[in-house]
């Protein structure tokens, strides 16, 4: 913006060109309700969950990676907020809510795969 308030369309360019680079949402649909309380939805995510996803997931929480198992699976629990699971390589990601706090829960959530840069990908030779 300049500083007599108007856009310059170069910047509103690069911005644009950014948000793309990040990762989104596709889906979220309603699953069943969870026994304990808690409120679970499938996500539909526009890649697939990579290792580096992974990774950086495990920044907001406690995760667990089983890299190493035929369907690398994952875990993260941010505790009163949420449990997101998933298998490396799929877009699909079970989250179960708090139900104290499902709309803090889904911002939370939205927020943290919305900031993440699919370009921090590693080029594989």
């Amino acid at each position: 913006m300049y500083l007599d308030g108007r856009h310059d369309p170069e910047c509103q360019e690069v911005t644009r060109y950014a948000e793309d680079l990040n990762m989104k949402i596709l889906q979220m649909r309603d699953a069943d309700d969870c026994f304990d309380g808690s409120f679970m939805k499938e996500a539909i995510l526009e890649q697939p969950a990579t290792e580096s996803f992974i990774l950086y997931l495990g920044g907001f929480g406690e995760l667990q990676y089983y890299s190493d198992f035929k369907r690398p699976f994952f875990r993260l629990d941010i505790p009163q907020k949420l449990i997101l699971k998933g298998i490396q390589g799929m877009p699909k990601l079970t989250v179960i809510f708090s139900r104290d706090d499902t709309e803090g829960g889904v911002a939370m959530f939205e927020q943290i795969v919305s900031r993440f840069d699919v370009q921090t990908e590693p080029t594989r030779i």
